[in-house]
């Protein structure tokens, strides 16, 4: 029994030493043995056990950023060492590790974090006031200095760090730096050559050689330097595809060639020397040995087939074998149905088709992948392109928010929110994102060229034409540039200018909407609205099957005043995309201006069985069958919209009107309606509403004062005059009424309100 017991308390202890009860030590081994093998992520979770066991352990923390940083994680490393430096104060080793990551950030932020500054700051000066001599409280000042653009104050300093250690690289490359900002060039190759002497592996110092000597026009130098670090760094791949590169891009096929060679002839020290060689090609656009070397890595090299395949779909891409990429990526996936790259770089090529079926494809992967790994913004702007070709803007846009909200620095979804809200005319958020990308990025071209966009339709348009200009010195060839600068011109109304520029421009690329837009737009405003339809509806019959020539030929024939036709392209946009709710709302707007309730019900309601939690959807389907008499089915979808968009003013004031019309709740209906005021004070529409369901209950006092400034405000709509007339011959004023009545009868008001202003008038007789 005994014997027993103590088995059982040892199979007890084991199992609860598996479920999570090992110390704080034995975690911290345990997260060391996977750090060292590679594996960061598995490293964290136990660190993080080690300092759940122990909230004190600064060797925990000080472990936790290591593997933190090698996963990218640079500000919670900075937030882990911080913690390890305050539960051991004295350690200057921390310090000087919290200050490095803590300047890495800075640097690498274009918005320079103040925050990170004065972080950086602050410990370069508890190094100091400890040893004045301190070399990485000098080298810290000296690069905060040199980033403050006080450079000969960094000289000297970093001079000073260089007399405490000398030729240390971590010195040596920006005190070069510096003194070649501050115009001694001479003394700053000097300084790097010296480094090079003495650290033949400090790679980056060659990289800044040969840049200056790119610079200062030597290119022999320039070459020469790139033999000396392949040279001396025989085992570095990198600087060899270097020396090969600018062979390249020297036109020295020979001696490219010959670099090469260094690879391939050195299986021992390159065993992927064939996959490096291969993506050398590649990366050059030279399909064709690309594909000779991977086949080469194939046979010689069978158990990293896996990542020659990889590599080999990417070269399919390139030769334009797209079924052949697509299978190749099909057969790596079924081998490693869990690679998130794989499936993700599927997706992009169905995405970058044009069979519906593979968009369709594509959109669905991009969201699971999404829900996979809802941390990663790039698979989240993917999403928004997938549903961007679908058609759908408004997810598009939500997904690009929400990955530009997750990575600040990741420019392209901004870029992607910010062309939506130009197409959609709003400028005012197109220049707010054309400055937030400008602030990451200064000189990034469709940031400067939103920003002008936005300029444009703001009515700035000396700016406009201004930063244009600039644009077009840097690419004179740029279509884009181009077509804003014919939009500022047509803006100017100097309507021939624009008609050459949109002429020019579209003829260059006749697949170009934008510019037949342009020119359509020129046509329209110089009161030449059947050519206008003529020539967008030839270039149209050209391109048969796009949609955007249909969307444009819709739109042209609308400010033409024709609705015949543009019902007619949305009758065939449903056809070619009959899953695009946006074309039945459209047609829905055009039966509502001819008053045909009926048409325009059964378009929505498609609409909103393509997409039934759109609340602006259901919200004009509410209206539509209000207008046709249909309140039962009104009733619902007012209060459906509102249900889905409770806080929207418009679904507010809709609700409180309908309920007021219809004998509702007049305590919900002013409850409804006071709310929307709220939102949208001084709204005409949301103060007729409030006075409407004042008249019903009637507080005609109330009614008349909103109403009497209304009809003044504007005295062309029916509507107002027709409720103050309602009001006021409840008040009794009957000669007062009939005027306001009168005039109501003036203002077109609709048949259903017509025919009540007239009942009203005979009952006053």
């Amino acid at each position: 029994m005994v014997r027993m017991r103590r088995c059982s308390l040892w199979i007890a202890g084991f199992w609860l030493l598996l479920s999570g009860c090992g110390t704080p030590e034995q975690y911290l081994q345990k997260g060391k043995k996977a750090a060292a093998a590679g594996h960061q992520t598995e490293a964290v979770l136990d660190f993080r056990k080690a300092i759940q066991k122990n909230p004190q352990y600064a060797e925990a923390f000080r472990q936790l950023a290591e593997s933190q940083i090698l996963l990218g994680d640079l500000a919670g490393a900075v937030a882990s060492l911080e913690r390890a430096l305050q539960l051991n104060p004295g350690d200057d080793t921390l310090r000087t590790r919290v200050a490095d990551v803590a300047l890495t950030l800075y640097l690498a932020d274009p918005q320079r974090p103040r925050t990170r500054y004065d972080q950086v700051t602050k410990l370069s000066q508890e190094l100091l006031a400890k040893n004045p001599k301190s070399f990485d409280g000098l080298r810290f000042k000296a690069t905060l200095l040199y980033t403050d653009n006080r450079i000969p104050e960094a000289i000297e300093v970093f001079r000073q760090a260089n007399t405490v250690k000398p030729w240390m690289p971590e010195v040596i490359q920006p005190l070069a730096e510096s003194l070649r900002r501050n115009g001694q060039i001479a003394e700053a190759e000097d300084m790097a050559t010296q480094l090079i002497a003495r650290h033949k592996d400090h790679l980056p110092t060659y990289d800044w050689l040969y840049l200056l000597y790119q610079d200062t026009q030597r290119p022999a130098k320039a070459e020469a330097i790139l033999v000396e670090k392949a040279a001396n760094n025989p085992a570095s791949s990198a600087a060899i595809l270097q020396l090969a590169s600018y062979y390249r891009q020297t036109n020295k096929p020979t001696e490219m060639v010959a670099a090469l060679n260094r690879l391939i002839q050195r299986p021992k020290d390159f065993p992927n020397r064939f996959l490096l060689v291969g993506a050398f090609y590649a990366a050059s656009h030279n399909w064709e040995d690309a594909a000779r070397w991977l086949e080469t890595g194939l046979k010689e090299d069978p158990k990293n087939s896996s990542a020659y395949r990889r590599q080999m779909v990417g070269v399919y891409l390139g030769q334009q074998k797209r079924k052949e990429a697509l299978d190749l990526l099909e057969q790596l996936i079924q081998e490693n149905p869990k690679d998130w790259g794989l499936r993700t770089e599927r997706a992009q090529v169905w995405l970058a088709g044009t069979d519906k079926q593979e968009i369709v494809k594509a959109t669905s992967e991009f969201e699971a992948l999404v829900k996979a790994q809802p941390r990663d913004a790039r698979l989240k702007f993917l999403l928004g392109q997938a549903y961007l070709k679908k058609g759908d803007k408004d997810l598009a846009g939500h997904m690009f928010a929400q990955a530009a909200a997750q990575q600040r620095l990741f420019l392209e979804p901004r870029i992607a929110l910010a062309g939506l809200d130009r197409e959609t005319q709003d400028f005012k958020d197109t220049l707010r994102l054309a400055d937030e990308i400008l602030a990451v990025d200064p000189n990034n071209f469709q940031g400067k060229l939103l920003h002008a966009s936005a300029s444009r339709g703001l009515g700035n348009l000396d700016m406009a034409e201004s930063e244009l200009e600039a644009l077009a010195r840097r690419d004179p060839h740029s279509p884009e540039v181009q077509l804003e600068l014919g939009l500022t011109t047509l803006a100017r109304k100097q309507y021939v200018a624009a008609e050459r520029m949109f002429t020019s421009l579209y003829q260059s690329s006749r697949s170009d909407v934008r510019a037949l837009a342009g020119l359509a737009a020129v046509y329209l405003a110089e009161g030449r609205a059947d050519q206008a339809v003529q020539y967008v509806s030839q270039e149209m019959n050209r391109l048969p099957n796009s949609l955007e020539m249909h969307e444009l030929l819709a739109a042209t024939a609308l400010n033409a005043g024709k609705s015949d036709i543009a019902l007619e392209q949305y009758r065939k946009l449903i056809q070619m995309a009959p899953d695009n709710p946006k074309y039945y709302v459209s047609m829905a707007d055009l039966f509502r201006e001819k008053s045909d309730y009926g048409n325009e019900v059964a378009a929505l309601e498609k609409a909103s069985k393509l997409e039934p939690a759109n609340a602006v959807v259901a919200g004009r389907l509410a209206l539509a069958e209000d207008l046709s008499g249909n309140k039962q089915a009104a009733a619902a979808d007012y209060k459906r919209s509102l249900d889905m968009a409770p806080s929207d003013p418009a679904f507010l004031n809709n609700r409180a009107y309908f309920l007021a019309e219809n004998g509702g709740d007049l305590d919900q209906a002013l409850a409804y309606s006071q709310e929307a005021i709220r939102k949208v004070p001084g709204n005409p529409a949301a103060l007729d509403t409030l006075a409407w369901v004042y008249t019903k209950r009637k507080m005609n006092d109330s009614a008349i004062q909103i109403l009497t400034k209304l009809v003044h405000d504007n005295p062309d709509v029916s509507s107002f005059h027709y409720h103050l007339g309602t009001a006021l011959a409840q008040k009794g004023d009957r000669n007062k009424a009939r005027n306001e009545l009168t005039i109501a009868l003036t203002k077109k008001p609709s048949p259903d309100e017509e025919s009540k202003i007239k009942d009203l008038i005979g009952k006053l007789q």
